[in-house]
């Protein structure tokens, strides 16, 4: 990566100081958009990682002899662990609030998964209120307790959280699209 170059500013009447933190504040702009372009690649990583197990459960899958099945499986695994090999990740400073509070918005995530194993249309439903906590979702009323508890995390892990949903209510209509489509 480039080193970036910053120009002394041509206001040299400015106290030094002052001129510092000029720099520093442009610094600081160029972390903010890191930051950004790192939650979008894990988001990506997560997606393409979501995708390969849709593959694995597909139902063309069924429609292949044992042999191409075995290369088919081989090569999705050997896709995941090379994206598995790809380490992306913000560290997100928090205070024993935001902790607690992302601890328990995990456990109510965590009980979705489990719940969905059991009722699909509950464990749906369920998602749907958390993400329309996240950012409203017209005909979708909110989960007051999940809106509250996602309140006192952090804005990274607001972000992160809403994502997580998302991504796991995508997976629940593919793994529905996937049943429906085994049964006809």
């Amino acid at each position: 990566m480039d080193q970036l170059e910053f120009q002394e500013p041509m206001d040299t009447t400015k106290h030094p100081k002052d001129r510092i933190v000029d720099h520093l504040v442009q610094i600081e702009k160029h972390v903010e958009c890191l930051r950004k372009e790192t939650f979008i690649l894990e988001g990506l990583k997560n997606t393409l990682m979501a995708t390969l197990d849709s593959l694995k459960c597909s139902d063309l899958l069924g429609k292949l002899e044992e042999q191409e099945l075995e290369d088919v499986l081989q090569y999705v695994d050997r896709v995941a662990n090379k994206c598995l090999t790809i380490d992306v990740s913000v560290r997100t400073t928090r205070n024993l609030q935001e902790e607690d509070a992302l601890h328990r918005v995990n456990n109510l995530i965590d009980d979705v998964v489990v719940s969905f194993r059991d009722n699909w249309a509950y464990g749906k439903l369920t998602c749907e209120s958390y993400l329309s906590a996240c950012c409203e979702i017209v005909g979708v009323a909110p989960n007051e307790t999940f809106k509250q508890l996602l309140t006192q995390c952090s804005e990274d892990d607001q972000n992160i959280i809403a994502n997580r949903i998302s991504g796991l209510l995508n997976y629940m209509n593919g793994i529905n699209k996937l049943t429906v489509t085994e049964l006809n």
